[in-house]
């Protein structure tokens, strides 16, 4: 079948809620190193917007934004709305 024998199946179920919590809090720890860096650049004179450039062109050079349900990361536009987008 497409999804293999019952064990597996089960298997998935029993793994899924752990894999969705732990990338929702992967996703708020970004969130708060982002603000983080956002605070430390303010404070030291360099405008926070230049982060959000070079979270553009990461994304770019990854192929495009790898933001989703299941992403470590909040997505591209999340970031840059946060950090005032780019210069």
């Amino acid at each position: 079948g497409v999804f293999g024998d019952v064990s597996g199946v089960s298997s998935l179920a029993a793994v899924a809620p752990t894999v969705l919590v732990t990338a929702a809090y992967s996703r708020d720890f970004e969130r708060e190193a982002d603000a983080f860096a956002a605070r430390w650049m303010g404070q030291h004179q360099v405008d926070p917007r230049r982060l959000a450039a070079l979270l553009e062109r990461l994304a770019e050079r990854q192929g495009g934004d790898p933001g989703g349900f299941l992403a470590s990361h909040p997505g591209l536009q999340e970031r840059l709305q946060a950090l005032g987008g780019s210069p």
